[in-house]
């Protein structure tokens, strides 16, 4: 379950970590401004070190001969994308190079796509927007706003960038923990059920563009 914290609550924790509560050298707005970079971050070191802990769907249909498809508004980043194939089975698509391009074609049909993205981070703006505290990891958020509070009225920075620094080894080590009771990866050796072919969703492969993702089918090899 996630353990969520609101803006409020940061702002009040980082300016108590820095000795900054009644100040008057730094507005509500800047203060929130300063929690929101360092939630930014936070945001961006997760989604490096687990690559699908946000993670969402966007449903595409293809439309024939249309290669290019805009990303929904929050697109961060592809995890992966997936035909949708007969009784609801995922087949991955497979990445394409500008090499690769040459053997491929503009889907001719109407085909069940999705893309699986990480999103953007999204802004806390009001006192009662809230971000998922991830294991407790909000706290690094709380450090390095009072670090930059402390920073912003000269005082000495030094003990909280070294608690920044152990905290930052767990975030380091999130992703290798998070599913520890589970091998890094498995191979199957026996009753590997291959895709159905042809496929029911006649679309291959993708390429990632500015703004978009461009969607491709096997061009046939005859005239």
């Amino acid at each position: 379950m996630a353990a969520l914290v609101t803006l409020a609550e940061l702002r009040t924790r980082a300016l108590q970590r820095a000795n900054m509560e009644n100040t008057q050298f730094i507005t509500t707005a800047e203060a929130n401004q300063v929690v929101n970079t360092n939630a930014y971050k936070l945001w961006n070191r997760l989604a490096r070190a687990v690559p699908r802990y946000f993670s969402k769907d966007f449903a595409i249909v293809t439309v024939p001969s249309q290669v290019a498809y805009p990303f929904p508004p929050d697109f961060h980043s592809v995890q992966a994308v997936y035909a949708i194939e007969q009784n609801d089975r995922w087949r991955p698509l497979r990445n394409l190079t500008d090499t690769q391009r040459q053997v491929f074609r503009p889907p001719q049909g109407n085909y069940q796509v999705t893309l699986r993205y990480t999103p953007t981070f999204t802004k806390l703006v009001t006192d009662s927007d809230t971000l998922d505290g991830v294991a407790g990891l909000d706290e690094l958020i709380v450090l390095g706003a009072a670090r930059d509070f402390l920073i912003k009225e000269q005082n000495e920075a030094g003990p909280v960038v070294d608690e920044m620094r152990e905290l930052m080894v767990d975030v380091m080590s999130f992703g290798t923990n998070r599913d520890i009771g589970q091998p890094e990866y498995v191979t199957e050796v026996e009753d590997y059920e291959d895709w159905p072919y042809p496929y029911a969703q006649a679309v291959n492969a993708y390429q990632i563009r500015a703004g978009g993702l461009d969607l491709y089918s096997v061009a046939p090899v005859w005239p």
